[in-house]
């Protein structure tokens, strides 16, 4: 996926959708604080992330790891829409959490069966 595209993908279902999109990709790994800085530095020009997830799978291409998390969540919402919602929902419940919390929350992500 292109830059202009991911972008436009972003704008048009927003940064929370992105969020939760990365948080789903990485079956939690990335909490909602961390998943949206990655997101806004990316729309400011950053091409990498030094970031575990992105360097061990991604070889830091930042966008490569946006496009595949947005690729995944756009064909999750084409096989459950209402997944999707409820995704995007618990992402930003926890979004209110502290950053430990979040953590903690994104540790047991896989087992959430959202």
């Amino acid at each position: 996926m292109e830059r202009d595209e991911i972008e436009k993908i972003i704008k048009e279902k927003g940064v929370s959708w992105t969020t939760a999109a990365m948080i789903e990709g990485s079956i939690g790994y990335h909490s909602p604080k961390h998943a949206f800085r990655l997101i806004k530095d990316y729309l400011h020009g950053e091409c990498n992330s030094y970031c575990e997830r992105c360097v061990a799978c991604f070889k830091e291409d930042l966008e490569a790891m946006i496009s595949y998390d947005i690729e995944l969540f756009i064909m999750l919402e084409k096989r459950d829409p209402d997944k999707v919602q409820r995704i995007i929902e618990f992402v930003s419940k926890i979004d209110k959490l502290s950053n430990e919390d979040q953590t903690t929350i994104g540790l047991a992500y896989p087992t959430t069966n959202i």
